[in-house]
């Protein structure tokens, strides 16, 4: 965009007008996908965060439905804010 530039105005202040024009870039955010499955393992523990070393809050049994998104490869949340083996639910 061309501007009429007359002595009075400073190159800050060209600078500054210019920047104010500019779109900032719109972070991309992926949303969640939430996912039904059944748990396979006959007894599984539901931890505290996505991880071996964090304690087990409840436990699940074969055959118990669950929604959940994908936390990791390895790790999966579940709907009540527990984490489980992603391999156990299927």
């Amino acid at each position: 965009m061309a501007r009429k530039r007359n002595a009075e105005t400073s190159v800050e202040e060209t600078v500054a007008q210019e920047n104010e024009a500019v779109e900032t870039p719109i972070e991309k955010v992926e949303a969640e996908v939430v996912r039904e499955g059944v748990v396979t393992a006959g007894m599984l523990n539901v931890r505290s965060g996505p991880s071996m070393d964090n304690n087990p809050i409840s436990t699940l049994y074969k055959g118990t439905k669950v929604m959940y998104t994908v936390e990791n490869e390895e790790w999966v949340k579940l709907e009540n804010g527990g984490f489980c083996k992603r391999e156990f639910i299927k």
